[in-house]
Order: structure tokens, then sequence, then C-alpha cells
């Protein structure tokens, strides 16, 4: 999201000179309405991306949260195993002739 606030000054010179065209060429009324059906539809995409971005970085978010979860409760059993190992005796192996 960040890059669409240092771009403003670009999207604010496009939508001067989108304006200026679509004045320009008023009296052809074709192709101001393809021009405004494709304006309608850049919009749309955008407002589609910045849905799934938003949805994308949420699953994202979650998925951090519960792998943290289940990295902990292995952790937890791993140390509980290294703990019942430093207890144990070592193996003395038997003298071989």
């Amino acid at each position: 999201m960040f890059q669409l606030a240092v771009r403003t000054w670009r999207r604010k010179k496009a939508t001067k000179v989108m304006k200026k065209f679509l004045e320009e060429n008023m009296n052809r009324n074709q192709m101001s309405v393809m021009v405004s059906r494709f304006l309608i539809k850049v919009k749309h995409v955008q407002r589609f991306i910045r849905n799934f971005l938003a949805c994308h970085f949420q699953r994202i978010g979650m998925m951090g949260a519960l792998w943290d979860e289940v990295e902990s409760k292995f952790a937890k059993k791993l140390e509980i195993r290294m703990k019942e190992a430093r207890k144990m005796r070592k193996l003395e192996m038997p003298a071989t002739r």
C-alpha cells in the first residue's frame, strides 16, 4: 500500500490527461463510451487487487500465528525429551577380549 502513496502525483497527472482526452473527444460518442467502460473496468480491477492483497496478508498473518503455536508445542515436547535423555545413564559396553 505504501507504493500508492508515493505515486499519487502520477495518478493525478494521468487523471488530468484522461479528463482532457475525454473532453476533447466528447463529440465522438463511441470513443467516449469505450473509454469510460475501460476506466470502469480498471477501477474494478484495482478494487479487486486491493481486496485480494488485504485478504492475502491476513491469511499470512493467521498462518504465522498458527505456525508459532504448533512450533511452541513441539519445542516444549522436544525440551522434555532432552531433559529425560540427560537423566539417563550412559550405556556401558562390556569389555571384549
